[in-house]
């Protein structure tokens, strides 16, 4: 909803013109406001404003902003003046003078549109009507402003009505200043009163608001870069995306984005994808997963394309899920045999390798949780196994009362065995936290928290977490000396 900033004296006045008396409260309340709701506005008086801050920043921040500004000039009035003056400086959007029948009107503002009403507009529907249809038919892109015009003129200032390729260095230049998301909103604010708009500046800025969870201001941005380039399926495929992040309320408005971008690319594997995750949102799991296998035909080495397809696969067809398992074995192979390497930025690091095994585990497969020490060994790298256990932990899988123990000494072992001194401290902490039985204690000197730092304490591994705080953590309390032997009648038990 488009927002109208009012700026207005407040309370009863006294006209200098005949000394008569004017409500201006009332003039609010019963005329411009109910006008504004009516015609789609949403009217905002700074007296309105609930936000803790500074007040000046507050309404500086409301009229650089507001799509539309409203001035009441039906006397002279200091602030009135200024405000409006302001508005028409650091902003290119529109404004909108009323003022009470018979006002005289100072000669600066005198060439400029000014909607009067009478002093009897309580009573007077006609008058609010007037207000309302004016509030419809405005246009941003017809509105003049006399100081924006002049700065114009004078090349200080830029606008896609008369050099676009200078708007839109301008533009860019912006954004890649913005620093933060109220500057990167600045930015947009300050932009979406030109027309046409650069649809290439428009996807980075969206870009750049996404960063920052600012979804919906980026779903308004894309919404005008739609305007102009209504052909492109980047554009209708990342509103698509945005719209989506703005909750269930939202789907319907994605969907008809993504299904565009769909057609005018069909082969975008991306969108598909996107289009998926849609649908098994929705439970229709059918059709994600026929979107999904067509994604990964067309692009192989899609990660999250293979972990979806499997995982739909297996939620397609409940009673058959052997398709679905034979996908999920493929990973467990490929993330088992795949290392880093230092071929290119697109390689695929450890790290990411186990974000991707992560996303498997929890589409809940019966392989990942019946076998677990096999699955242990066939993992061997200490990442893939903390990542294997941590996602185990966040399923709540119910593993067996000796399970645990033997998860844990399984993986020091598994660990050592490839040359590394010690698990990463995200697996210390799944022991500490989870998997140990309940009423156990810890005892640094022979628990497996300290057994999987190496021989050492755990302060000398994380000093920012004294060993009296992991001290009140239960653990699981094991044999301090490991040798293959020993690990494994403890994993047969």
């Amino acid at each position: 909803m488009p927002r109208l900033s009012v700026i207005m004296p407040f309370g009863v006045r006294e006209l200098p013109a005949d000394g008569a008396h004017l409500d201006f409260d009332a003039v609010y309340h019963d005329l411009i406001r109910p006008a504004a709701q009516e015609a789609g506005w949403e009217p905002l008086r700074i007296d309105e404003l609930a936000q803790p801050g500074v007040i000046t920043d507050q309404y500086l921040r409301e009229l650089y902003a507001a799509d539309l500004v409203l001035a009441d000039v039906s006397m002279p009035n200091g602030n009135v003046y200024y405000e409006l003056g302001v508005r028409q400086a650091i902003s290119a959007a529109g404004t909108l003078l009323v003022a009470l029948e018979g006002t005289e009107l100072p000669f600066d503002l005198s060439t400029q549109r000014v909607l009067f009403y009478s002093g009897d507009f309580s009573r007077e529907s006609g008058l609010r009507r007037q207000l309302a249809a004016a509030l419809r038919s405005f246009d941003p892109t017809t509105t003049t402003n006399p100081v924006r015009t002049f700065l114009e003129r004078m090349g200080l200032t830029s606008s896609p009505r008369h050099d676009d390729a200078a708007f839109e260095q301008d533009l860019n230049g912006r954004i890649n200043r913005a620093r933060n998301a109220d500057q990167l909103v600045a930015v947009w604010h300050w932009a979406k009163a030109f027309r046409p708009l650069p649809a290439s500046a428009l996807l980075v800025l969206a870009d750049h608001l996404a960063e920052y969870r600012v979804y919906a201001t980026a779903a308004d941005v894309l919404r005008a870069a739609v305007r102009t380039a209504p052909e492109d399926y980047e554009v209708h495929r990342k509103l698509g995306f945005y719209l989506r992040q703005l909750g269930p309320e939202h789907e319907q408005a994605a969907m008809e984005h993504l299904s565009r971008a769909r057609e005018l690319n069909p082969d975008d594997p991306e969108t598909l994808g996107m289009i998926g995750g849609l649908l098994k949102r929705q439970g229709r799991y059918v059709d994600a997963h026929q979107l999904y296998e067509l994604g990964a035909k067309l692009s192989p080495t899609n990660l999250y394309m293979r972990v979806n397809q499997a995982c739909m696969a297996v939620l397609a067809d409940v009673r058959s899920p052997q398709r679905g398992v034979e996908l999920y074995q493929q990973l467990l192979t490929l993330i088992a045999s795949w290392r880093p390497t230092e071929t290119g930025p697109s390689a695929p690091t450890t790290f990411g390798l186990a974000n991707v095994l992560r996303q498997v585990v929890h589409a809940r497969p019966a392989p990942w949780q019946d076998a677990p020490i096999e699955i242990i060994s066939a993992l061997r790298h200490p990442v893939y196994i903390a990542a294997y256990l941590d996602a185990l932990v966040q399923l709540e899988a119910r593993l067996e009362a000796d399970a645990g123990p033997a998860l844990a000494h399984a993986a020091v072992f598994v660990a050592r065995a490839r040359g590394h001194r010690r698990p990463c401290r995200s697996l210390r902490m799944i022991w500490a936290r989870r998997l140990a039985p309940s009423g156990a204690q810890c005892d640094p000197r022979r628990s497996c928290c300290f057994v999987a730092c190496g021989g050492k304490p755990m302060t000398s591994v994380t000093p920012s977490r004294p060993l009296g705080r992991w001290s009140r953590r239960p653990c699981v309390t094991a044999p301090t000396r490991h040798t293959p032997a020993s690990v494994t009648r403890w994993m047969a038990r």
